[in-house]
């Protein structure tokens, strides 16, 4: 793996490791306070974020991901719902709202989704805990809401960092395509031989310059050119000890095709004519080893 991905590995390891770490302080805070659906809640989420670890380290990023986003916006929505819009929680919403831009995911259509999640959960909680249901700040309101505001910046810079990385990921799978489409338009995909595309593009570098240029044309190349394509095709896994007997054998089935092809006949009168004499320089002797 290289640097790269290994920092956006390292990245993502942090941020869930900070959810879990966060989440296990919730979850003691909300007990010691009386709040024990919360603390609950937030306690079912450390087992959430060790399997967005593993996950993590199977390179499965998507789940992960998706794992940690749901349970951070729904325990949110809860806790704003129930202690309400002052603590603070929607903050964290917002927060995690702006990761669904990392794009992440293989298929867009789940970021688009978890935003539109993220959007509509964000309302009706603020008409939940602002209009319909509405609470006075508690005792401990204004150290939730310093704390959240703190987590939401601490979260941004990681985002921030991750964006750069994704980014950076993107970069260079885009130059490995461009050099694979400019290989793959200027060389012979059988032989890897530089095609006319090429040629002209040096020619034109080589502009005012002197140069020579040699061509040659080889005859019967169908013949070679069948003969080492079916020595390439038929390869066995293990190298041959001596390559020019597997060649020969190669050339030999090859020559023994093309006779049968040009001597075919129909068989007739019960009697099959047999023509070795023309065989007699390719088929192998007896006394070989082939």
């Amino acid at each position: 793996m290289n640097l790269i991905k290994d920092n956006l590995t390292f990245n993502f390891k942090f941020i869930i490791t900070l959810f879990l770490v966060v989440t296990l302080l919730y979850s003691i805070v909300f007990y010691l306070i009386g709040m024990s659906e919360l603390s609950v809640i937030s306690f079912l989420g450390i087992f959430i974020y060790f399997i967005s670890l593993k996950a993590i380290d199977d390179n499965n990023y998507d789940r992960a991901f998706f794992l940690a986003h749901l349970h951070i916006v729904i325990s949110s929505m809860l806790a704003t719902t129930i202690l309400g819009w002052d603590y603070g929680f929607y903050l964290i919403i917002i927060a995690i709202a702006s990761t669904t831009y990392l794009n992440i995911f293989r298929k867009r259509i789940i970021n688009y989704l978890l935003a539109g999640f993220d959007f509509i959960g964000f309302i009706i909680v603020y008409m939940i805990s602002n209009v319909y249901f509405p609470k006075e700040p508690g005792d401990f309101s204004q150290i939730f809401y310093l704390s959240n505001l703190t987590f939401l910046l601490f979260l941004f810079m990681i985002i921030f960092k991750i964006y750069n990385t994704v980014n950076q990921i993107n970069i260079k799978e885009l130059h490995k395509h461009k050099n694979e489409l400019r290989t793959a338009s200027q060389t012979d995909h059988l032989t890897g031989l530089i095609n006319k595309r090429a040629l002209h593009s040096i020619l034109t570098k080589k502009n005012n310059k002197t140069i020579t240029i040699a061509m040659c044309d080889i005859d019967n190349f169908k013949s070679v050119n069948d003969t080492y394509v079916g020595a390439w095709n038929g390869m066995p896994p293990h190298r041959p000890s001596v390559l020019s007997v597997f060649l020969g054998k190669i050339t030999r089935r090859i020559s023994v095709d093309k006779f049968r092809k040009k001597t075919a006949r129909k068989r007739g009168g019960g009697e099959m004519p047999l023509i070795l004499d023309e065989l007699f320089e390719c088929v192998a002797d007896d006394r070989t080893v082939d």
